[in-house]
């Protein structure tokens, strides 16, 4: 017994999904890639913030040592003050250079 050789149609198989349904799984399939993608970047952005502010507290704390230290005169002071304010921007322009990157730029 031979069965039929007749060609097996989409809609026979169940297998195979209809269009509305494969529609429907690559929507799905497209937005959850999306909200991984948006995850990623948000724990990026955590992370590079989070080293940013433990900079500025180490830089703050530097230059607090450097201001109380006994005898520390007003060159001394004038230095560190501007090596804190130098460091500090650099630290803060580092966040927005990532921020930009994944706001614009994809990877």
């Amino acid at each position: 017994m031979e069965g039929s050789k007749e060609p097996i149609t989409v809609t026979e198989n169940p297998w195979f999904l209809s269009p509305k349904d494969l529609t429907a799984t690559l929507s799905w399939m497209i937005a959850l890639a999306g909200g991984a993608s948006g995850l990623f970047q948000w724990g990026r952005t955590w992370q590079s913030r989070t080293e940013a502010y433990m900079r500025l507290e180490r830089l703050l704390m530097e230059w607090e040592v450097a201001v109380q230290r006994v005898g520390a005169s007003v060159d001394n002071v004038s230095t560190a003050t501007q090596k804190l304010v130098v460091e500090a921007r650099e630290t803060i322009k580092g966040i927005y250079v990532i921020y930009l990157a994944g706001s614009f730029f994809t990877d």
